[in-house]
């Protein structure tokens, strides 16, 4: 990360009176930003470094990853991580916000947005997991104790060393590949193990479809976690949802195609901003 932005964000006590971690940069209209499974905070330097000069930008540490408190429940839902994030905004005085969330991040986002609606100006969905709650018991178990066993037996480092590259495209400079898995390595067990639960149970599209807001759905040409096919559907099914490709990208494209992820967001809260305001004048 660059060094102007470590430690931008000091520790909080929020309204749960759980401990949260989130780095933070610039000021004006707030953007959040809110990570994957197999990712942290410190994973959207490039987001905090390229925004903050418009926005005032917040990338938070998920319940259990990094510094921030673990989650009470053995098995949360996304509903429980958006209560947690939900009381992080409050206590940042952060009562209207544009909502980004990547891949595991997208259903927290989207379980956000459907309870308090009212603090999301825009919701952008980039490289979506859909969760698979409304999968057979059995697939959702098998996925589940697939991913858990494999933390398990292989350990952290060994995990993202792995996992890490199938993040990114094949063309994915060397740089890019140490960054992804030296944020996966710090993963821990326990953390992991709740989010996978999450996951397990999650259902994305009904949660955002909930939501009445403008909505951008952001998918990767090079996805090969969350295929770009996938992200396009959820964007056809929903209400006032727009598609965007990152050719070349990953599933981590705001990493990989770091300005060109950025753009979209400028581009976005730019234009609903622009007409928010329009409407206020008529």
């Amino acid at each position: 990360m660059d060094a102007s932005l470590d430690n931008c964000g000091p520790f909080a006590a929020d309204s749960t009176g759980s401990i949260s971690f989130y780095y933070e940069a610039g000021t004006g209209s707030a953007v959040v930003l809110l990570h994957g499974i197999g990712s942290s905070g410190a994973s959207w330097y490039a987001q905090l470094r390229g925004l903050s000069h418009l926005h005032r930008v917040i990338a938070w540490d998920a319940p259990g990853y990094m510094k921030s408190a673990p989650l009470r429940e053995r098995a949360p839902v996304a509903s429980d991580y958006a209560n947690r994030l939900k009381a992080l905004l409050d206590y940042l005085g952060i009562s209207s916000c544009y909502l980004v969330g990547h891949s595991l991040g997208a259903l927290i986002a989207a379980s956000l947005a459907r309870s308090w609606g009212e603090y999301v100006s825009g919701l952008i969905l980039a490289n979506p997991a859909q969760g698979y709650g409304t999968a057979p018991a059995d697939i959702r178990q098998e996925k589940l104790s697939s991913r858990i066993d494999a933390f398990r037996e292989l350990g952290a480092a060994e995990f993202a060393k792995q996992r890490g590259p199938r993040l990114l495209s094949d063309s994915a400079t060397a740089d890019q590949i140490r960054c992804i898995v030296s944020i996966m390595s710090e993963l821990n067990e326990g953390a992991h193990r709740q989010a996978a639960r999450m996951l397990a149970s999650g259902d994305l599209f009904a949660d955002a479809r909930r939501f009445d807001g403008p909505t951008l759905v952001i998918g990767g040409s090079e996805d090969k976690i969350t295929p770009a096919d996938d992200a396009r559907d959820l964007a056809a099914r929903l209400r006032s949802a727009e598609y965007r490709s990152i050719d070349g990208a990953g599933h981590a494209s705001y990493v990989e195609q770091a300005e060109r992820f950025s753009e979209l967001i400028r581009e976005f809260v730019s234009f609903h901003t622009n007409n928010n305001k329009q409407h206020q004048r008529t």
